[in-house]
């Protein structure tokens, strides 16, 4: 995502109201292209606790 360390310097970051709610979007998909929905779902959900089945298919 185009992260480095910097040598010097200091970072703020503001204050999160609910930090379950950022996220990533990616440009490009990084599973494999022969893995099926379920599979993916599988790796993702464990991450997001209000994971909704029924919305991601």
């Amino acid at each position: 995502m185009g992260s480095r360390r910097l040598p010097t310097g200091s970072f703020r970051c503001f204050p999160m109201i609910n930090p379950v709610r950022v996220g990533t979007v990616l440009d490009e998909m990084p599973y494999p292209a022969y893995w099926t929905i379920a599979e993916v779902e599988s790796l993702l959900a464990p991450f997001y606790p209000t994971w909704d089945s029924a919305q991601f298919a």
